[in-house]
């Protein structure tokens, strides 16, 4: 499996959501979905719409995940507001039996290959360089919310990890980037040329 990267790029991440957004709008909600919720492609694409419809009125997606679920472990993952009236605009009048996200063969759910295809495809739209592919939806997730949190034990708490360096690899954070943020710190240290000796 080809190693794919977090959308680190807040411009390109911008505009990768509003081609998909002008393409194809179940598209552009698949990928809103992959990058606030960080489940796993297969778990969030092969559900219906009933799945959706009660994890907006409960305010959180609660699911077993295909991956872990041999461990037993459900996974509650809470759902912004603005994702929620997203999901609820997509899916007013539809019918509770639907796929959420349907191939285009009607009656099947969209497959990972698919997705992998409309995300290489708007990637290479918007400039992105980087392999890019399912996870990094996921990564992406993971790479916005240290970056705003700077929590990296919830982070490992979400993706079911066992330590911080599998994570921090996970989400694309190095140790190159650690020490150069540390390196831009200045906790009031004030100029050397306004200090008198």
């Amino acid at each position: 499996m080809e190693l794919v990267y977090p959308i680190t790029d807040r411009d390109k991440l911008d505009a990768m959501a509003d081609y998909l957004y002008n393409k194809n709008i179940r598209d552009y909600i698949m990928f809103e979905i992959g990058i606030n919720l960080g489940i796993r492609v297969t778990d969030f694409t092969q559900q219906k719409v009933s799945f959706y419809r009660k994890a907006c009125e409960q305010g959180y997606v609660n699911m077993m995940p295909g991956k872990t679920s041999r461990y037993g472990k459900k996974i509650t993952v809470p759902i912004n507001e603005d994702l929620k009236e997203l999901i609820e605009a997509y899916i007013k009048g539809r019918d509770d039996n639907e796929w959420m996200f349907e191939s285009r063969k009607h009656g099947y759910a969209i497959t990972r290959q698919q997705v992998y295809r409309i995300l290489n495809d708007a990637a290479q739209h918007v400039g992105i360089t980087d392999n890019i592919g399912c996870h990094s939806m996921r990564k992406t997730f993971g790479y916005w919310h240290y970056y705003y949190n700077k929590d990296i034990h919830m982070l490992m708490e979400i993706f079911n990890h066992s330590s911080e360096e599998i994570t921090m690899r996970y989400i694309g954070i190095t140790h190159e980037e650690q020490v150069n943020s540390m390196k831009k710190m200045n906790l009031g240290i004030k100029k050397i040329n306004t200090l008198n000796f």
